[in-house]
Protein backbone atom coordinates (compact mmCIF):
# COMPACT_ATOMS: atom_id res chain seq x y z
CA UNK A 1 0.00 0.00 0.00
CA UNK A 2 1.57 3.18 -1.74
CA UNK A 3 1.17 6.04 1.32
CA UNK A 4 3.17 9.23 -0.25
CA UNK A 5 6.65 10.07 -1.47
CA UNK A 6 8.59 11.82 1.47
CA UNK A 7 12.88 13.18 2.28
CA UNK A 8 12.18 12.19 6.39
CA UNK A 9 9.61 10.98 8.43
CA UNK A 10 9.14 10.46 12.14
CA UNK A 11 8.70 6.89 12.95
CA UNK A 12 7.32 5.37 16.31
CA UNK A 13 6.05 2.22 18.04
CA UNK A 14 3.00 1.70 19.80
CA UNK A 15 1.92 -1.65 21.99
CA UNK A 16 5.53 -3.43 21.62
CA UNK A 17 8.95 -2.38 20.11
CA UNK A 18 9.85 -2.69 16.68
CA UNK A 19 12.84 -3.47 14.44
CA UNK A 20 14.81 -1.60 11.34
CA UNK A 21 15.64 -3.96 8.67
CA UNK A 22 16.97 -4.66 5.57
CA UNK A 23 15.60 -7.97 5.41
CA UNK A 24 13.73 -10.25 7.78
CA UNK A 25 16.52 -11.75 9.13
CA UNK A 26 18.97 -8.62 9.69
CA UNK A 27 18.00 -6.22 12.56
CA UNK A 28 19.96 -2.77 12.02
CA UNK A 29 18.35 -0.92 14.74
CA UNK A 30 15.58 -1.75 18.08
CA UNK A 31 13.02 0.73 18.92
CA UNK A 32 11.49 0.57 21.89
CA UNK A 33 7.69 0.75 22.77
CA UNK A 34 7.27 4.58 22.59
CA UNK A 35 10.38 5.47 21.19
CA UNK A 36 10.14 8.00 18.55
CA UNK A 37 12.79 7.98 15.73
CA UNK A 38 13.19 11.04 12.73
CA UNK A 39 14.00 8.76 9.47
CA UNK A 40 15.69 10.72 6.94
CA UNK A 41 17.44 9.92 3.45
CA UNK A 42 20.06 11.90 2.32
CA UNK A 43 23.05 12.04 0.17
CA UNK A 44 22.53 7.85 -1.09
CA UNK A 45 22.33 6.82 2.28
CA UNK A 46 19.63 6.28 5.21
CA UNK A 47 20.00 7.98 8.54
CA UNK A 48 18.47 7.27 11.63
CA UNK A 49 18.27 10.24 14.32
CA UNK A 50 16.84 11.04 17.97
CA UNK A 51 15.42 13.95 18.56
CA UNK A 52 18.36 16.39 18.55
CA UNK A 53 19.16 15.53 15.27
CA UNK A 54 22.09 12.99 16.18
CA UNK A 55 22.02 9.98 13.90
CA UNK A 56 21.76 6.56 16.36
CA UNK A 57 22.18 4.65 13.10
CA UNK A 58 23.39 5.69 9.46
CA UNK A 59 23.49 2.94 6.29
CA UNK A 60 27.23 4.97 5.87
CA UNK A 61 28.46 2.68 8.08
CA UNK A 62 27.23 -0.70 6.60
CA UNK A 63 29.60 -2.59 4.98
CA UNK A 64 27.24 -4.30 2.32
CA UNK A 65 26.69 -1.64 -0.33
CA UNK A 66 23.80 0.60 -1.32
CA UNK A 67 20.04 -0.66 1.30
CA UNK A 68 17.63 0.23 -1.38
CA UNK A 69 14.72 -1.05 1.40
CA UNK A 70 14.28 -0.48 4.93
CA UNK A 71 11.27 -1.72 6.80
CA UNK A 72 10.09 -0.87 10.50
CA UNK A 73 8.60 -4.38 11.84
CA UNK A 74 6.45 -4.38 14.53
CA UNK A 75 6.90 -7.18 17.39
CA UNK A 76 3.43 -9.35 18.06
CA UNK A 77 0.78 -6.84 17.74
CA UNK A 78 2.39 -3.92 17.65
CA UNK A 79 1.39 -0.74 15.19
CA UNK A 80 3.48 1.84 14.10
CA UNK A 81 2.82 5.85 13.42
CA UNK A 82 4.56 7.54 11.04
CA UNK A 83 4.57 11.63 10.20
CA UNK A 84 6.09 14.40 9.68
CA UNK A 85 3.62 16.57 11.09
CA UNK A 86 0.65 14.54 12.27
CA UNK A 87 1.05 11.02 12.29
CA UNK A 88 -1.04 8.39 11.06
CA UNK A 89 -1.13 4.84 12.61
CA UNK A 90 -0.80 1.70 10.88
CA UNK A 91 -0.90 -2.16 11.00
CA UNK A 92 1.52 -4.42 9.57
CA UNK A 93 5.10 -3.34 8.16
CA UNK A 94 6.10 0.16 7.38
CA UNK A 95 8.82 -0.29 3.91
CA UNK A 96 11.11 2.84 2.34
CA UNK A 97 11.54 2.39 -0.63
CA UNK A 98 14.72 4.48 -2.06
CA UNK A 99 13.45 7.27 -4.68
CA UNK A 100 17.07 8.60 -5.54
CA UNK A 101 19.51 10.34 -3.24
CA UNK A 102 17.21 11.98 -0.79
CA UNK A 103 13.74 10.79 -1.26
CA UNK A 104 11.59 7.34 -0.46
CA UNK A 105 8.11 6.21 -0.98
CA UNK A 106 5.93 4.98 2.29
CA UNK A 107 4.65 1.82 1.95
CA UNK A 108 2.37 0.00 4.20
CA UNK A 109 2.77 -4.32 4.07
CA UNK A 110 -0.26 -5.21 5.75
CA UNK A 111 -2.69 -8.35 5.39
CA UNK A 112 -5.76 -7.34 3.04
CA UNK A 113 -8.70 -7.95 5.50
CA UNK A 114 -6.35 -5.74 8.05
CA UNK A 115 -6.26 -2.64 4.67
CA UNK A 116 -10.01 -2.77 4.26
CA UNK A 117 -10.63 -2.35 7.87
CA UNK A 118 -8.61 0.91 7.07
CA UNK A 119 -10.28 1.45 3.34
CA UNK A 120 -14.00 1.14 4.36
CA UNK A 121 -14.07 3.72 7.18
CA UNK A 122 -12.73 5.67 4.67
CA UNK A 123 -15.05 5.43 1.69
CA UNK A 124 -18.31 5.60 3.98
CA UNK A 125 -19.15 7.03 7.36
CA UNK A 126 -19.17 4.14 9.95
CA UNK A 127 -22.50 4.89 11.78
CA UNK A 128 -24.41 3.92 8.59
CA UNK A 129 -26.96 0.33 8.55
CA UNK A 130 -24.76 -2.50 8.03
CA UNK A 131 -26.30 -3.46 5.11
CA UNK A 132 -24.47 -0.74 3.17
CA UNK A 133 -21.43 -0.76 5.01
CA UNK A 134 -21.26 -4.79 3.73
CA UNK A 135 -21.96 -4.10 0.27
CA UNK A 136 -19.09 -1.36 0.59
CA UNK A 137 -16.81 -3.69 2.17
CA UNK A 138 -17.34 -6.63 -0.70
CA UNK A 139 -17.36 -4.08 -3.48
CA UNK A 140 -14.18 -2.67 -1.95
CA UNK A 141 -12.21 -6.05 -1.43
CA UNK A 142 -13.25 -7.39 -4.70
CA UNK A 143 -11.35 -4.22 -6.70
CA UNK A 144 -8.24 -4.25 -5.10
CA UNK A 145 -7.84 -7.94 -5.61
CA UNK A 146 -8.90 -7.20 -9.16
CA UNK A 147 -6.35 -4.21 -8.79
CA UNK A 148 -3.53 -6.13 -7.38
CA UNK A 149 -4.31 -8.90 -10.43
CA UNK A 150 -3.99 -6.65 -12.84
CA UNK A 151 -1.62 -3.77 -12.46
CA UNK A 152 1.65 -5.07 -10.25
CA UNK A 153 4.13 -2.85 -8.92
CA UNK A 154 7.97 -3.57 -8.24
CA UNK A 155 7.25 -1.96 -4.70
CA UNK A 156 3.69 -1.52 -3.61
CA UNK A 157 0.69 -3.25 -5.26
CA UNK A 158 -2.51 -0.21 -4.58
CA UNK A 159 -2.52 3.33 -3.33
CA UNK A 160 -4.04 5.25 -0.72
CA UNK A 161 -5.88 7.81 -2.29
CA UNK A 162 -9.36 8.09 -4.62
CA UNK A 163 -7.09 7.00 -7.51
CA UNK A 164 -7.26 3.55 -5.81
CA UNK A 165 -9.15 3.30 -2.34
CA UNK A 166 -8.86 5.64 0.42
CA UNK A 167 -7.04 4.19 3.12
CA UNK A 168 -6.19 6.01 6.18
CA UNK A 169 -5.05 3.22 8.10
CA UNK A 170 -6.16 2.92 12.08
CA UNK A 171 -7.69 6.40 11.80
CA UNK A 172 -10.60 4.81 9.95
CA UNK A 173 -10.82 1.53 11.93
CA UNK A 174 -13.63 1.35 14.47
CA UNK A 175 -15.03 -1.85 15.90
CA UNK A 176 -18.33 -1.33 13.71
CA UNK A 177 -16.12 -1.39 10.89
CA UNK A 178 -13.89 -4.45 11.84
CA UNK A 179 -17.14 -6.36 12.47
CA UNK A 180 -17.88 -5.74 8.50
CA UNK A 181 -14.82 -6.81 7.19
CA UNK A 182 -14.81 -10.08 9.79
CA UNK A 183 -18.29 -10.41 8.72
CA UNK A 184 -17.98 -10.47 5.26
CA UNK A 185 -14.05 -12.36 5.24
CA UNK A 186 -13.65 -13.73 1.60
CA UNK A 187 -16.33 -12.46 -0.42
CA UNK A 188 -16.03 -11.03 -3.55
CA UNK A 189 -18.37 -10.23 -6.35
CA UNK A 190 -17.65 -11.82 -10.05
CA UNK A 191 -19.76 -12.44 -13.57
CA UNK A 192 -19.73 -15.12 -15.80
CA UNK A 193 -20.93 -18.60 -16.76
CA UNK A 194 -20.64 -21.12 -14.33
CA UNK A 195 -16.78 -21.97 -13.39
CA UNK A 196 -15.83 -19.48 -16.07
CA UNK A 197 -16.40 -16.69 -13.99
CA UNK A 198 -14.14 -13.94 -13.19
CA UNK A 199 -14.07 -10.70 -10.76
CA UNK A 200 -14.18 -7.39 -11.99
CA UNK A 201 -13.19 -3.46 -11.43
CA UNK A 202 -16.29 -3.16 -8.58
CA UNK A 203 -16.24 0.92 -9.23
CA UNK A 204 -18.06 3.02 -6.99
CA UNK A 205 -18.38 6.47 -6.03
CA UNK A 206 -21.15 8.76 -3.60
CA UNK A 207 -23.31 9.60 -5.69
CA UNK A 208 -25.09 9.05 -8.96
CA UNK A 209 -27.44 11.72 -9.26
CA UNK A 210 -30.35 9.09 -10.71
CA UNK A 211 -28.51 6.93 -12.98
CA UNK A 212 -25.30 4.80 -12.73
CA UNK A 213 -22.84 5.08 -15.47
CA UNK A 214 -21.60 2.95 -18.20
CA UNK A 215 -17.95 1.88 -17.40
CA UNK A 216 -17.00 1.65 -20.55
CA UNK A 217 -17.78 5.95 -21.46
CA UNK A 218 -15.17 6.62 -18.42
CA UNK A 219 -12.86 3.49 -17.81
CA UNK A 220 -12.92 1.57 -20.97
CA UNK A 221 -14.30 -1.65 -19.03
CA UNK A 222 -16.88 -3.62 -21.01
CA UNK A 223 -18.43 -5.94 -18.15
CA UNK A 224 -22.20 -6.99 -17.99
CA UNK A 225 -22.65 -5.53 -14.20
CA UNK A 226 -21.28 -2.03 -15.29
CA UNK A 227 -23.31 -0.93 -18.25
CA UNK A 228 -25.28 1.71 -15.84
CA UNK A 229 -28.82 1.37 -14.57
CA UNK A 230 -31.35 4.32 -13.52
CA UNK A 231 -31.24 4.38 -9.82
CA UNK A 232 -34.28 5.77 -7.65
CA UNK A 233 -33.00 5.78 -4.06
CA UNK A 234 -30.01 8.28 -3.85
CA UNK A 235 -32.29 11.48 -4.35
CA UNK A 236 -34.08 11.03 -0.56
CA UNK A 237 -31.00 10.74 1.11
CA UNK A 238 -27.67 12.40 -0.18
CA UNK A 239 -27.42 16.34 1.31
CA UNK A 240 -28.32 18.91 -0.50
CA UNK A 241 -25.59 20.27 -3.24
CA UNK A 242 -24.63 16.49 -4.43
CA UNK A 243 -27.90 14.83 -5.76
CA UNK A 244 -28.45 17.93 -7.71
CA UNK A 245 -25.59 20.99 -7.64
CA UNK A 246 -25.55 24.89 -8.56
CA UNK A 247 -24.32 26.01 -11.41
CA UNK A 248 -20.30 26.35 -11.78
CA UNK A 249 -18.72 29.07 -13.21
CA UNK A 250 -15.10 28.63 -14.98
CA UNK A 251 -13.46 31.59 -16.12
CA UNK A 252 -12.32 30.54 -20.00
CA UNK A 253 -8.36 31.52 -19.63
CA UNK A 254 -8.29 29.32 -16.39
CA UNK A 255 -9.83 26.42 -17.64
CA UNK A 256 -7.56 26.31 -20.65
CA UNK A 257 -4.67 26.96 -18.03
CA UNK A 258 -6.44 23.98 -16.18
CA UNK A 259 -6.67 21.48 -19.32
CA UNK A 260 -2.98 22.44 -20.91
CA UNK A 261 -2.04 21.43 -17.36
CA UNK A 262 -3.40 18.20 -16.48
CA UNK A 263 -2.96 16.91 -20.32
CA UNK A 264 0.07 17.54 -22.43
CA UNK A 265 -1.55 16.28 -25.63
CA UNK A 266 -3.62 19.22 -25.45
CA UNK A 267 -0.53 21.85 -25.19
CA UNK A 268 -0.57 21.49 -29.03
CA UNK A 269 -4.12 23.90 -28.97
CA UNK A 270 -1.99 26.80 -28.02
CA UNK A 271 -5.08 27.33 -25.95
CA UNK A 272 -8.54 26.36 -25.51
CA UNK A 273 -10.98 28.27 -27.07
CA UNK A 274 -14.29 26.26 -27.23
CA UNK A 275 -15.84 23.25 -25.93
CA UNK A 276 -18.17 21.18 -27.33
CA UNK A 277 -19.82 18.20 -26.11
CA UNK A 278 -20.17 15.93 -28.72
CA UNK A 279 -21.67 12.43 -27.14
CA UNK A 280 -23.73 12.23 -23.66
CA UNK A 281 -25.45 8.91 -22.43
CA UNK A 282 -29.16 8.72 -23.29
CA UNK A 283 -29.97 10.37 -19.98
CA UNK A 284 -27.67 13.26 -20.03
CA UNK A 285 -24.36 12.73 -18.94
CA UNK A 286 -21.37 14.00 -20.85
CA UNK A 287 -19.30 11.19 -22.62
CA UNK A 288 -17.15 13.15 -24.83
CA UNK A 289 -16.09 16.56 -26.00
CA UNK A 290 -14.15 17.77 -28.42
CA UNK A 291 -12.05 21.26 -27.72
CA UNK A 292 -10.77 23.10 -30.39
CA UNK A 293 -7.82 25.32 -29.79
CA UNK A 294 -6.89 29.51 -30.85
CA UNK A 295 -4.74 28.15 -33.98
CA UNK A 296 -7.97 25.60 -35.00
CA UNK A 297 -6.39 22.23 -33.07
CA UNK A 298 -9.20 20.44 -32.33
CA UNK A 299 -8.85 17.43 -29.89
CA UNK A 300 -11.32 15.30 -28.10
CA UNK A 301 -11.52 13.76 -24.25
CA UNK A 302 -13.71 12.19 -22.49
CA UNK A 303 -16.28 13.72 -20.20
CA UNK A 304 -15.12 12.45 -17.05
CA UNK A 305 -11.38 13.90 -18.31
CA UNK A 306 -12.74 17.35 -18.78
CA UNK A 307 -14.29 17.27 -14.95
CA UNK A 308 -11.13 15.74 -13.43
CA UNK A 309 -9.04 19.01 -15.06
CA UNK A 310 -11.50 21.38 -14.42
CA UNK A 311 -12.80 20.76 -10.40
CA UNK A 312 -10.61 22.50 -7.36
CA UNK A 313 -11.98 23.07 -3.82
CA UNK A 314 -13.06 26.55 -4.73
CA UNK A 315 -15.16 25.80 -7.59
CA UNK A 316 -16.02 21.79 -7.77
CA UNK A 317 -17.47 20.31 -10.83
CA UNK A 318 -18.54 17.31 -9.17
CA UNK A 319 -19.84 15.17 -11.97
CA UNK A 320 -19.97 15.23 -15.95
CA UNK A 321 -23.41 15.58 -15.54
CA UNK A 322 -24.51 19.05 -16.29
CA UNK A 323 -25.55 20.82 -18.95
CA UNK A 324 -22.85 23.64 -20.69
CA UNK A 325 -23.39 27.75 -21.36
CA UNK A 326 -21.27 29.83 -23.14
CA UNK A 327 -21.46 33.06 -20.30
CA UNK A 328 -18.95 35.00 -22.18
CA UNK A 329 -15.45 35.27 -20.36
CA UNK A 330 -16.64 32.02 -18.46
CA UNK A 331 -18.24 28.40 -18.99
CA UNK A 332 -21.00 27.76 -17.39
CA UNK A 333 -21.72 24.29 -16.04
CA UNK A 334 -25.30 24.31 -14.90
CA UNK A 335 -28.33 21.76 -13.77
CA UNK A 336 -25.95 19.30 -11.83
CA UNK A 337 -26.55 16.05 -11.23
CA UNK A 338 -24.50 13.70 -8.69
CA UNK A 339 -21.12 13.43 -7.75
CA UNK A 340 -18.39 11.42 -8.95
CA UNK A 341 -18.23 9.26 -11.53
CA UNK A 342 -21.40 7.36 -11.11
CA UNK A 343 -20.00 3.55 -12.68
CA UNK A 344 -20.82 0.57 -10.36
CA UNK A 345 -22.53 1.23 -6.67
CA UNK A 346 -23.95 4.41 -5.63
CA UNK A 347 -22.86 4.96 -1.95
CA UNK A 348 -26.09 7.19 -1.05
CA UNK A 349 -28.15 4.70 -2.83
CA UNK A 350 -26.81 1.55 -0.96
CA UNK A 351 -27.70 3.94 2.16
CA UNK A 352 -31.49 4.41 1.10
CA UNK A 353 -31.62 0.97 0.74
CA UNK A 354 -30.03 -0.47 3.51
CA UNK A 355 -33.17 1.84 5.13
CA UNK A 356 -35.67 0.46 3.59
CA UNK A 357 -34.51 -2.73 4.58
CA UNK A 358 -32.80 -4.19 1.42
CA UNK A 359 -29.37 -6.78 2.57
CA UNK A 360 -26.37 -6.55 1.26
CA UNK A 361 -26.96 -8.58 -1.66
CA UNK A 362 -29.55 -7.29 -2.58
CA UNK A 363 -27.72 -3.81 -2.86
CA UNK A 364 -24.57 -5.14 -4.60
CA UNK A 365 -27.47 -7.33 -7.01
CA UNK A 366 -29.04 -3.92 -7.66
CA UNK A 367 -25.49 -1.83 -8.64
CA UNK A 368 -23.93 -4.55 -10.15
CA UNK A 369 -26.71 -6.60 -11.81
CA UNK A 370 -25.38 -10.23 -13.34
CA UNK A 371 -22.83 -10.51 -11.04
CA UNK A 372 -22.89 -13.38 -8.20
CA UNK A 373 -21.19 -13.36 -4.94
CA UNK A 374 -18.26 -15.85 -4.30
CA UNK A 375 -15.49 -16.88 -1.72
CA UNK A 376 -12.39 -16.07 -2.90
CA UNK A 377 -10.57 -17.62 0.47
Amino acid sequence: MFLRESGQERIQCRGGACFLTASPEDELFRLADGQSKRLRREGGHWRLEDGAGRAVWSSGDSSDGPIQILEVRPEGEGILAVGTEGESRYRGVLRFAARGADRFAIVNVLDIEDYLAGVVGSEMPSHWHKAALRAQCIAARTYAIYTMNCYRRADWDLGSTQASQVYRGLESEVRRIREVVDETRGLVLAYGPADRERIFPTFYSSTCGGHTQDAGAVFGVSAAPLKGRRCPHCGAVAPAGRYRWPAVNIGKEQASDLLLKRYSMLRRLERVATIEITRRSDYGRVEQVVLTGVNGQRRRIGGEELRLALTDPERPLLSSWYRLADAGEAWRFEDGHGWGHGVGLCQYGSEQMAKRGKDSVAILDFYYPQSMLLRAY
